[in-house]
């Protein structure tokens, strides 16, 4: 098998001559230095990762992230966003947009190897083992990175997730009817990332609950100690 293909997208030449220079003989590494160039090089040749910088010459690293994200053909790439802002707000922005990780300049490439071998490691998980999680209106299949919703008339839709989400729901709903705590999420989906604080969980489940929201299903808080992914009973009507 051969290297896993990574692009680089930095305007800053010797960020991606230190990351090829420490890591080139696990991956394979290319450069761009702009978000124009980017969809055009992915369209191309396919990649595995992108290492992506949130300050570009001509925008910003989130709103690319977003749109590839949004490509039907793209979207299942997992992007590491590189920036100096190290604020939670940004952080949070990040990953709402389609991000996997994040990582703050400057950084020793030491950890964005750790992060890199994480991220591939994720998705070997899911190889060999139970992939595919079948509900009522909801189908949750890991080989594809793919959550799709069944309606009443039998229509099927794709729901748009991001993959650290699709973790995130596959866990929830591995562990249906049981009460997952913050700390268990945080060990589960980003154990090796000590930045990640309770509030990015409490996003991520925020905008996961946004988008099933259609299913008959739901991520309920149990205050003061978690979430748990069970029935709406609401729905039916079974409670006040």
């Amino acid at each position: 098998m051969g290297k896993k293909q990574v692009l680089v997208v930095d305007d800053d030449h010797e960020i991606f001559a230190l990351i090829r220079e420490k890591l080139g003989n696990d991956y394979e590494f290319y450069h761009v230095m702009s978000c124009s160039e980017v969809i055009p090089f992915l369209k191309k040749k396919k990649m595995d990762l992108i290492v992506l910088d949130n300050h570009l010459p001509d925008g910003m690293g989130t709103h690319l992230g977003r749109d590839i994200k949004s490509s039907a053909d793209l979207s299942k790439i997992p992007i590491i966003m590189l920036t100096k802002n190290a604020q939670t707000s940004n952080k949070v922005l990040a990953f709402e947009n389609g991000v996997s990780d994040y990582l703050t300049k400057p950084f020793d490439t030491m950890e964005l190897m750790m992060r890199i071998k994480t991220i591939f490691r994720d998705i070997s998980t899911y190889s060999g083992v139970e992939t595919k999680i079948s509900l009522e209106d909801l189908v949750i299949d890991m080989d594809r990175f793919q959550v799709s919703f069944k309606g009443e008339e039998g229509n099927v839709e794709t729901i748009e997730l991001t993959m650290k989400e699709i973790k995130l729901l596959w866990l929830l709903v591995k562990n249906m009817d049981n009460v997952l705590t913050r700390e268990d999420i945080l060990n589960q989906i980003w154990e090796n990332d000590f930045n990640i604080t309770y509030r990015t969980i409490d996003q991520h489940i925020s905008k996961l609950r946004k988008k099933i929201k259609k299913s008959i299903y739901h991520i309920k808080t149990v205050h003061g100690i978690g979430y748990c992914f069970t029935l709406n009973q609401k729905r039916f009507g079974l409670v006040g």
